[in-house]
């Protein structure tokens, strides 16, 4: 059996790829959020959006901290209210990728996607990770990725639904 890079990786390594892996995971976040803002012409949907990305920076921001202060220094995360799980990202079609054409639904569409995939990446990380505070920072930010993609369904409803 062939081995992979990540057989031969310590602990420590291994743990510094899946944060570089998450930081890239919320700076595509954060793109997407600032380029849908220049898209929206609703205030309460660009708002909304503007919000969305200062949240994905400030995961950003609190992964770089895990990253350059190392876990034995990690405090452990508060835990928030749950979030609802609105399920339209298992049922909706998103595009496969966003061009010049697409259009405020087709960004909610590939951001529901987004938050859907994260918070799948982040609840993995948290079920191979042993009990402590990473555990912690990655159930933390699970549940703030189901909060985004319910704020964005939630758009998506009153965006796109109420047009039926």
């Amino acid at each position: 059996m062939a081995r992979t890079d990540f057989d031969y990786m310590s602990g420590e390594q291994y743990l510094e790829e899946i944060l570089r892996q998450a930081i890239r995971f919320e700076e595509e976040s954060y793109a997407l959020y600032t380029n849908a803002i220049r898209i929206s012409t609703m205030a309460d949907a660009r708002a909304m959006l503007e919000d969305l990305a200062a949240q994905e920076l400030g995961h950003k921001q609190k992964l770089q901290r895990l990253q350059a202060q190392g876990v034995a220094n990690l405090v452990p995360v508060v835990r928030t209210a749950e979030a609802r799980d609105l399920k339209l990202a298992e049922v909706l079609q998103a595009p496969s990728e966003l061009d010049e054409e697409a259009d405020l639904q087709d960004v909610l569409l590939v951001a529901m996607q987004r938050e859907k995939s994260t918070r799948e990446f982040y609840l993995k990380l948290g079920q191979v990770t042993e009990e402590g505070p990473v555990r912690s920072l990655f159930d933390f930010l699970a549940e703030e990725e189901l909060k985004h993609k319910q704020r964005v369904e939630s758009l998506y409803e009153q965006l796109v639904y109420r047009e039926f």
